[in-house]
């Protein structure tokens, strides 16, 4: 997925139902051309990851930057926009509900790397 071709992310969504070991729910990252994966980030109350519509964007210039996001299903559950960057191992996030709408899609401007443009999903929840 990285610029570099040897950063590659994996999502992990953990299903009881399918035989062999578990592996817990979360985000792995590979330095190595996913010939080895640590985890990087772990499904949580507070950085959820549960089955869903995860799309990763790998930052154009930065092989060590990748998003990805992650949107609740229902009217107040809340979307996340995660940032991994391999250098530090920091995982950071921005969240809102998701009546304001889930990421969808992510480009980057194409002189500028530090522009982003987001595609969004907006629902109308009843009021």
């Amino acid at each position: 997925i990285g610029v570099d071709g040897q950063t590659v992310l994996l999502l992990v969504q953990e299903r009881s139902s399918l035989p062999g070991p578990a592996r817990p729910s979360g985000v792995y990252a590979s330095h190595d051309g996913g010939i080895s994966f640590t985890r990087v980030l772990t499904d949580s109350a507070s950085t959820p990851l549960a089955d869903g519509g995860t799309h990763f964007w790998a930052h154009p210039g930065d092989p060590n930057v990748v998003y990805f996001e992650f949107a609740d299903i229902g009217a107040s559950a809340p979307s996340y926009l995660y940032r991994y960057d391999a250098r530090t191992g920091a995982v950071t996030s921005v969240s809102w509900p998701t009546r304001e709408g889930s990421v969808t899609a992510m480009a980057f401007h194409p002189t500028d790397a530090t522009v982003v443009y987001l595609a969004l999903s907006i629902t109308q929840p009843n009021d």
